[in-house]
């Protein structure tokens, strides 16, 4: 970031700004993975779910948005700098949609292996199999 506040050209401040930017989002990823690592790390709560399940497919959607205007802005652009910049902005939206995909998915597995369990401690474990009592 340092560096960044001493150069004047936009371009090149942002792309240098945004691997500041990156280098900080690591080192969050490197406490999650200690917080994790030690034990520390939460299961999932019904709060968590219910907030990724309405909310995500909403950033899904979009980053799916932007990754098809940017790629028709590189497509389209000549600029050589200005190409540079939004293949930068095309690659992070591919990686967003990807990650946002990959914690959707995650989720709905979570919550079908859940909705199992429920039924299966209801039915197939339970010895009067749902019914009350017998």
């Amino acid at each position: 970031q340092e560096l960044a506040n001493r150069i004047s050209n936009p371009i090149l401040k942002a792309l240098i700004n945004g691997v500041a930017m990156e280098s900080r989002k690591h080192s969050l990823f490197y406490s999650a993975i200690a917080e994790l690592l030690s034990g520390r790390g939460n299961l999932l709560s019904q709060e968590d779910i219910e907030i990724l399940s309405s909310n995500l497919q909403r950033h899904i959607d979009m980053e799916k948005e932007m990754m098809e205007l940017t790629h028709s802005l590189v497509e389209d652009v000549e600029d050589p700098r200005l190409k540079m910049i939004l293949t930068a902005i095309y690659l992070d939206e591919i990686e967003h949609h990807r990650l946002l995909t990959t914690i959707s998915n995650y989720i709905a597995k979570y919550m079908r292996e859940r909705e199992e369990e429920f039924w299966n401690s209801m039915w197939r474990d339970s010895p009067w199999h749902g019914g009350p009592g017998g």
